[in-house]
């Protein structure tokens, strides 16, 4: 299970610098969002965010 869990967090703490360097890039390039885009995108991560635990087995679906 240790394994486990230096993996995982390994992929978050990756996943995190490439999700910086992507809104970094945003910035740097002037890409800006409308606001129906800017609505999906929050949409999106406050999904993926509540069915994270679903998706890995750590709560019942019940």
């Amino acid at each position: 299970m240790e394994k486990f869990t230096q993996y995982g967090t390994s992929v978050v703490v990756a996943h995190t610098g490439i999700v910086a360097l992507h809104a970094l890039s945003h910035e740097v390039l002037l890409v800006s969002l409308s606001l129906f885009q800017s609505l999906f995108v929050g949409i999106v991560i406050i999904l993926t965010l509540s069915l994270q635990p679903f998706c890995f087995g750590l709560a019942p679906l019940a």
